[in-house]
């Protein structure tokens, strides 16, 4: 049985006959009974620290036996170095040095009132039990302190719900990694640091290129995935005392600590490139992923966090634009050119409006026979203030001001009126591929509009080709196909472009009503050479054939190119073997110049 608590108002003396004994003896029962049954831990010491009882509930918390417990230093549940933690603190309170024993256990409580606090007491096995504590003193009849009364509960599970809340306010769900609000902490802190020691810090922003694509067409749950990878693989990039945060969607940010010159992190930033671009396999899928990354550096590129992150973004932004899988150190003339982007769009405004621009043309040819059997139209602009702006200048900033709409119905329109002129010309219909991008694609009235073309033109439909990417076949497919459709049954040609560049597959567009292909001229270069690229052309010619699709290729240079593609069978090209990009005007001359002589 436990021995009971110590009872300092019980009676001394024997008092005969009188009932007052056996009254004091049930209120020690009943006292007893109350502290067996009560689920929190009740541990009684002397004035020394040694236990003197113990109910049951303490028995079962820290895992002893009962006899185990009694005559022995409340010492023994607790961890030393939290002792000599806790008499610090209390001596620095007080003004006096408390060694680290029991005193700093029941300074407060013997003061009268119950000291109560978080402590951590140590189990039998040496397991570590978050506990709440409160001690008191207990007293004779004279007022005397005669030991103290310890109770305790376990609050495991509080402490865990606590750091879980305080995980989720400074973390990403998704990925465990620190989010907005703890990167910034740690860059405050770290751009403390870099001051006080005079040592740099970067700040790396990196987004992954076309991801919205692969969530679109994969769903949510394998571009969480991917996400999930992204955020791994990061971490293996860096130091353990760096930081790797996810910002929100697939964008991230690497702080770095004690950083190099940006010249000798290179290394690392080429390293981050490769581990993110090498491939990602879920549920069969395999994913080829590359980042855009832009940087800054502390002093250089800015003194305080919301400069560094700004200016890391901004560089992002012109890494993205020098193509896909490239990094870009921040430059003080990057912001001119942002300003110079918003005069830009401006001026394209202004150049849709004035007649600047102007469609030339690119033929297309069959490789059965040489001779030209459609043409590309193309978007040129020569602007009056700046000279000839490039389309992989202007045409972004279309797409980012909404001016892509305007602009992609005045090429559809004066295209097709050009194309029935040359095929008067030259007394024969060619095809005219027209290049569509995703906000014309989306747009509602975007099928009137074809069809307004087509009649106002007068060119048929059946020689129309639309051009579209693999990305906007994976954004949103149900409306895509359906979109298609109407195209089909409009009669005009569906054209996927620089197919291999994007995440779709040729066996994913059966869904699609897909006349042609157009390999990417990425892929052609290296043909007839034994580069890897040059199976894949091969197997993309001999799998769309299979699929009764026709192949054109793009960016045909050589003689050799052109051969090699002809003898796989492919049906169509493209490129400066045969002829730039030229006017209307021009065309017709350029056509006679290729069309096979007879015999």
């Amino acid at each position: 049985m436990p021995q009971q608590l110590p009872d300092e108002n019980a009676p001394r003396e024997d008092s005969g006959g009188d009932s007052r004994p056996v009254a004091a003896a049930t209120a020690d029962l009943l006292r007893q009974s109350i502290v067996d049954s009560l689920p929190f831990s009740v541990i009684a010491t002397d004035t020394e620290g040694n236990i003197v009882a113990a109910n049951p509930a303490a028995d079962r918390l820290l895992g002893f036996a009962h006899e185990e417990l009694l005559g022995r230093s409340v010492l023994i549940l607790h961890d030393t170095r939290e002792l000599e933690r806790r008499a610090r603190g209390l001596s620095r309170m007080i003004g006096i040095t408390i060694p680290p024993n029991f005193q700093v256990i029941v300074a407060s409580g013997s003061q009268g009132a119950a000291d109560e606090r978080e402590w951590v007491y140590v189990r039998k096995d040496g397991g570590r039990l978050p506990v709440n504590l409160a001690i008191t003193s207990l007293r004779d009849t004279t007022g005397r302190v005669s030991g103290f009364l310890n109770v305790a509960y376990d609050i495991t599970m509080r402490k865990r719900a606590e750091a879980f809340i305080r995980h989720t306010a400074h973390h990403d769900a998704l990925t465990g990694l620190p989010n907005r609000s703890l990167l910034l902490d740690r860059l405050h802190v770290g751009l403390s640091q870099s001051r006080r020691h005079g040592s740099r810090l970067a700040v790396l922003m990196l987004d992954l290129d076309r991801f919205k694509a692969v969530n679109d067409a994969l769903g949510h749950q394998i571009g969480d995935r991917l996400l999930l990878a992204v955020g791994q693989r990061l971490r293996r990039c860096v130091r353990a005392e760096d930081t790797v945060a996810r910002l929100g969607g697939d964008e991230f940010v690497l702080l770095l600590a004690q950083a190099p010159s940006g010249g000798e992190l290179t290394p690392l930033l080429h390293k981050i490139v490769d581990t993110i671009g090498a491939p990602i396999v879920l549920d069969g899928h395999e994913l080829l992923i590359t980042p855009s990354i832009g940087c800054s550096l502390f002093p250089l590129d800015g003194d305080d966090a919301v400069t560094l992150l700004k200016n890391a973004d901004t560089a992002m932004y012109h890494a993205k634009a020098g193509g896909r899988g490239h990094f870009r150190w921040f430059e003080s003339s990057m912001h001119q050119r942002s300003e110079d982007n918003l005069a830009l769009g401006a001026a394209l405004r202004r150049a849709i409006e004035s007649s600047e621009l102007s469609i030339h043309y690119q033929p297309e040819v069959s490789l059965r026979n040489g001779r030209v059997i459609g043409m590309e139209a193309l978007v040129r602009w020569h602007s009056l203030g700046q000279g000839s702006v490039p389309p992989n200048r202007f045409v972004p900033i279309a797409e980012e001001t909404g001016l892509i709409q305007q602009l992609g119905e005045w090429v559809l329109r004066t295209a097709c009126h050009d194309c029935m002129a040359i095929g008067r010309s030259l007394d024969r219909n060619l095809t005219l591929a027209v290049n569509v991008s995703p906000r014309q694609f989306r747009r509602k009235d975007w099928l009137p509009i074809v069809e307004s073309a087509l009649e106002s033109s007068g060119l048929a439909a059946e020689q129309l080709e639309i051009e579209i990417t693999e990305d906007m076949l994976v954004q949103n497919p149900e409306e895509s196909a359906r979109i298609l459709r109407v195209l089909c049954e409009m009669g005009v040609g569906v054209v996927v472009d620089d197919f291999g560049t994007g995440y779709s597959s040729l066996s994913s567009l059966v869904r699609y009503p897909i006349d042609k292909i157009k390999i990417d001229r990425s892929f052609i270069g290296d043909l007839a050479t034994g580069a890897p690229s040059t199976a894949t052309v091969d197997a993309i010619i001999a799998m769309a054939h299979s699929l009764d699709i026709r192949v054109i290729a793009e960016g045909v240079e050589t003689e050799q190119q052109m051969r090699h593609l002809r003898n796989r069978g492919c049906d169509q090209a493209q490129g400066y073997h045969y002829g730039p990009p030229v006017p209307l005007a021009e065309f017709q001359a350029l056509y006679r110049t290729l069309e096979p002589r007879p015999g």
